[in-house]
């Protein structure tokens, strides 16, 4: 994404691009929020499965609390066929569990593995803007003079 001709400002909302975003101006003196991201074309599909695997992990664990505390209240019961059956049960959510479990480290890797890019701003950076490349991100709470946001670790640096 290029926006150097013209104004060449972005003010409020989120620009997204895969690799480089070069603006003037980004931002506005009144503190617009203004979000410039580099992320893999399949990122947000990433970070929506991740939010539903949560959603899908949680709800799994109360289901086998839950079945757990039924299978030892009827521990001492005659009935060995409910207990077979709730006992299958269980396993077949512990499996459920661990392939939700599973898929979520897999979508984190894959979203950290996503770590490249370059954000430059010519003149001028107004507060309330962030800055996102590969799920790295840093928030100009200040005017601050234009620069290129770089990956550098953990965190992203001003050059």
């Amino acid at each position: 994404v290029i926006l150097k001709y013209g104004t060449g400002q972005v003010i409020g909302g989120v620009v997204r691009a895969q690799r480089h975003i070069q603006i003037r101006t980004v931002g506005s003196e009144s503190g617009t929020p203004t979000e410039l991201r580099i992320e893999h074309v399949h990122a947000q599909q990433y970070r929506e499965e991740l939010n539903m695997l949560d959603a899908r992990i949680i709800s799994a664990q109360r289901d086998v609390e839950k079945l757990q505390r039924a299978i030892d209240a009827h521990a001492s019961s005659a009935d060995t066929q409910l207990i077979r059956r709730m006992m299958t049960t269980k396993e077949y959510l512990d499996a459920q569990y661990r392939t939700f479990v599973q898929r979520k480290a897999q979508l984190q890797r894959r979203l950290a593995s996503v770590r490249t890019g370059l954000v430059e701003i010519e003149r001028m950076i107004h507060p309330d803007v962030k800055i996102v490349i590969g799920g790295r991100s840093m928030t100009v709470t200040e005017p601050t003079p234009g620069g290129r946001f770089i990956p550098e670790g953990p965190r992203l640096r001003l050059q």
